[in-house]
């Protein structure tokens, strides 16, 4: 790990990320998953966060803080 990058995990998965201009965008590309098929979401407390649509969005990301994805599926129309 150097001075620029820390460590985060994303499904269990370690990825290094840059320390500054965070977002879920940069977070999934780190993570070699596709924004256009994940979304990420992380647990505060009891209260998980998602960032389904804050893609862009800068957030708050500290060493060792553990990510988990979802998928974006098709949405039916009837």
């Amino acid at each position: 790990m150097n001075d620029k990058t820390f460590t985060v995990t994303v499904d269990g998965e370690p990825v290094e990320i840059p320390r500054k201009d965070v977002t879920p965008r940069i977070v999934l590309v780190a993570a070699e998953l596709d924004p256009a098929l994940r979304y990420l979401m992380t647990t505060h407390g009891n209260q998980t966060i998602s960032y389904r649509d804050k893609l862009d969005e800068e957030i708050q990301v500290h060493q060792n803080q553990q990510f988990t994805t979802g998928l974006l599926g098709p949405v039916t129309v009837s």
